[in-house]
């Protein structure tokens, strides 16, 4: 049973993930990105415009599908953070965990501050750095996890990311449609472990699970 997305968060949590816990706290904090986000978005361009009335489940029940798929991960990176999706949600489950953290990474001022106000209000976990991934990702030590949400095809995200493979960080990435042949494309030029899943909540959407990533000789 499929639930609109003016349902309460936590019985959309108990319809599209129901093994994820969801402690009374977590809904919290989410209720504060959620309220704030709406705040926002009629001063900066944080979501789609036309993805506003599936703010809950397009953005929010999505982006937590990261942590249902690393539930006990405590060491995240979350590139190019947007509009806090998935980087904010994670750190709303994760503050729950003893010396859990994330790193988000937008260039965007704007996105930056908000990404800020978020952490702040709602007490998360979360470091928010402003500048170019491809500059600020090596200065970070290798985390268990990296995300990313439609930023960029495989093949460049692995080329953000090859830094960390030595310490065996797991790609956690959400792709649309076209998964497929990315995955072919990064072939090329990277050998690499994988796993699909399909979304929870978009049916067109997965999230590919990449691990002992190595450049081809």
């Amino acid at each position: 049973m499929l639930l609109p997305d003016t349902a309460d968060l936590r019985s959309l949590f108990e319809v599209y993930l129901p093994s994820l816990n969801v402690s009374r706290e977590t809904l919290g904090r989410l209720t504060v990105l959620e309220e704030l986000l709406r705040k926002w978005q009629s001063r900066i361009n944080l979501v789609a415009k036309s993805t506003l009335p599936e703010l809950r489940t397009r953005h929010i029940i999505d982006s937590a599908q990261c942590v249902a798929l690393a539930p006990s991960t405590k060491r995240w990176v979350d590139l190019g953070s947007g509009g806090g999706f998935p980087g904010l949600v994670i750190a709303c489950f994760i503050a729950d965990y003893p010396d859990a953290q994330i790193t988000m990474i937008e260039s965007n001022g704007k996105k930056v501050a908000f990404l800020r106000q978020v952490a702040r209000e709602a007490k998360l976990p979360a470091t928010v750095i402003q500048g170019r991934i491809e500059i600020e990702a090596p200065k970070l030590t290798a985390p268990e996890i990296v995300t990313a949400r439609a930023l960029a095809p495989l093949d460049v995200l692995f080329d953000m990311t090859s830094h960390w493979s030595a310490g065996k960080t797991v790609g956690l990435f959400q792709k649309g449609e076209q998964y497929q042949a990315e995955i072919d494309k990064a072939k090329i030029h990277w050998n690499f472990d994988f796993d699909v899943f399909t979304s929870a909540v978009g049916e067109k959407s997965r999230i590919l699970k990449t691990s002992n990533l190595s450049k081809s000789q």
